[in-house]
């Protein structure tokens, strides 16, 4: 089973004995998982030549400057079956980068009740949000329990619950009128309240029960343009309500064209041509409206310069519209993406964090 990315360092917060530990704890948390993923990679029959191996290792002390980033890309080069330079290890991206190109205001993705108030903009299909007990419009103006019902339920039959500070798929909870009630209402911490998108026919093929999102991944480049880097679909399997990171399989996306690639990773990163539950294949799609959803994202972006990375969970609807479901910042994650078509992050300088 995959287990759960571990947390970046804060080298801001911390003092120098307690960052070490955390360092330490954090390089062997990633180590676990890059070494499970390589056993059922070897499993599979995807195995690193000995020639790779020591390249791994050697590009981890000599350009990265410590051995612990060999893990991810021993787990690269098995998926791609060579090694390359210019990948990014995960656990180099957490403990070397995100803390140069975002700094703590990554962070603020966390608190997803303020999307609205950072980025001004109808993409995100938020309706409302619950912050410290109080129930607010998009504006943030407080209503009444009965108020935020009549609202919240305008433009929308089901609702979304994203408590802030969650990720992974965790913690969401959904609600239609009925099951709106002050009860359950006030049992949920802080977050933001989303009207239920209905995605575009043909992520139907894969899943009609959940929204399938696509994770583009965007960089402010040395120019200080914001540039496209990464794609991915990510969708759910068996009877799942929503992506979840423990069930959702993944399938590289071409960020030039939006063209999906053949084959996919399942959640054990296992190979498959098609999609476990519903039998349909990859190949011969492209997500629609690409390039809207690529110049939305780059337009959000340019909303926060600030921050060097982010990872946008947008959808497409039955009209293609595109939706933006969350931003991901500090530590979005990238093995996947570089695991699959990388190295992505060619150019933008950040092996001089090591």
């Amino acid at each position: 089973m995959p287990q759960q990315r571990p947390d970046p360092v804060t080298p801001v917060q911390d003092g120098a004995k307690d960052l070490q530990r955390r360092e330490q704890a954090y390089h062997a948390g990633h180590a676990t998982q890059a070494m499970d993923v390589l056993r059922q990679l070897d499993t599979g029959g995807k195995k690193v030549r000995a020639a790779d191996a020591r390249r791994c290792k050697d590009y981890a002390v000599e350009v990265l400057g410590h051995a612990h980033y060999a893990a991810w890309l021993l787990v690269y080069s098995a998926i791609q079956g060579a090694f390359k330079e210019g990948w990014i290890p995960d656990n180099f991206y957490g403990a070397r980068v995100i803390p140069a190109i975002q700094g703590p205001h990554g962070r603020l993705s966390y608190l997803k009740s303020l999307a609205g108030t950072l980025f001004e903009s109808p993409a995100f299909p938020d309706v409302g949000s619950r912050i410290n007990g109080a129930l607010l419009d998009k504006a943030y103006r407080p209503l009444s329990f009965d108020e935020a019902r009549a609202r919240f339920f305008e433009s929308a039959d089901r609702l979304v619950f994203k408590p802030d500070n969650s990720g992974r798929g965790k913690g969401i909870s959904f609600f239609d009128k009925r099951s709106f009630n002050q009860a359950a209402v006030d049992a949920l911490g802080s977050g933001v309240f989303q009207r239920r998108v209905t995605h575009h026919s043909l992520f139907d093929h894969f899943s009609s029960t959940a929204v399938a999102a696509v994770r583009i991944t965007t960089v402010v480049e040395q120019s200080g343009a914001i540039a496209p880097r990464a794609a991915y679909l990510c969708l759910p399997t068996g009877s799942a309500t929503h992506v979840q990171s423990e069930t959702r399989m993944r399938v590289p996306v071409d960020v030039a064209t939006g063209a999906l690639r053949e084959t996919g990773l399942l959640a054990d990163w296992n190979e498959c041509s098609a999609h476990p539950t519903s039998g349909e294949p990859f190949a011969g799609k492209t997500i629609p409206a690409f390039d809207q959803c690529l110049a939305t994202v780059i337009a959000h972006h340019q909303r926060v310069p600030f921050i060097g990375a982010v990872g946008w969970d947008v959808t497409v609807g039955r009209d293609e519209e595109v939706h933006i479901l969350e931003w991901n910042a500090y530590h979005n994650g990238i093995a996947f993406s570089e695991a699959t078509v990388g190295p992505c992050f060619l150019g933008l300088g950040w092996e001089r964090f090591a």
